[in-house]
């Protein structure tokens, strides 16, 4: 993923198998053209990515990504929120475990698997 398409990051931390993203939305992020001109929102498929991305630069991951589990959408995350990503590796090293929120809200959260 290139600047344009990833969330503005303000920090890291991590420790052990957990890593914590303090960032916002960009109001220039690529994807936000075409969803939606009016009221622009982040696709629930950029926000998978983002966890892909960042767990993948950050965590110790095995194989590929195989699946997905426990998926939930509750809030949209628009430009200029604020949010927290937290990623905690699990399952020898095959399932990321994520939450998308802010003091005030919970955007998504779920799990990513990854095959041998």
């Amino acid at each position: 993923m290139n600047a344009a398409e990833l969330p503005e990051v303000v920090s890291v931390a991590q420790t052990g198998g957990e890593v914590r993203i303090e960032a916002s939305v960009p109001a220039g992020l690529t994807f936000l053209s075409g969803h939606f001109p009016d009221a622009p929102v982040v696709a629930g498929v950029v926000q998978l990515a983002w966890v892909e991305h960042y767990a993948r630069q950050h965590l110790p991951l095995s194989g590929e990504f195989s699946g997905m589990e426990q998926l939930k959408f509750q809030r949209l995350l628009r430009p200029h929120d604020p949010f927290t990503l937290r990623l905690t590796l699990a399952g020898s090293g095959r399932q990321v475990t994520f939450r998308l929120d802010n003091a005030a809200h919970v955007f998504s959260s779920g799990k990513l698997l990854f095959g041998a």
